[in-house]
């Protein structure tokens, strides 16, 4: 590899790393206006309501699928 192909590399590894840090600060940052801290400590203590990648991008439709199970936040 070239070192202008590395550079490439790191550059897109970096700008995703910066997109994944993005999209789950939108979505913690949606739960908590929509939750609070109570919301995000009941996710964090479940496994099974952790989001999948596309949930991430769309706090939304995780909230809709879990909503039944979010009674009481």
């Amino acid at each position: 590899m070239t070192d202008d192909g590395l550079e490439d590399y790191r550059s897109a590894a970096e700008q995703a790393r910066l997109n994944t840090y993005s999209q789950g600060d939108t979505f913690i940052s949606t739960l908590l206006e929509t939750g609070g801290h109570p919301l995000i400590e009941r996710l964090l203590k479940n496994e099974d309501l952790l989001p999948t990648l596309s949930e991430i991008t769309n706090p939304t439709s995780w909230l809709k699928r879990y909503a039944p199970a979010m009674n009481g936040v």
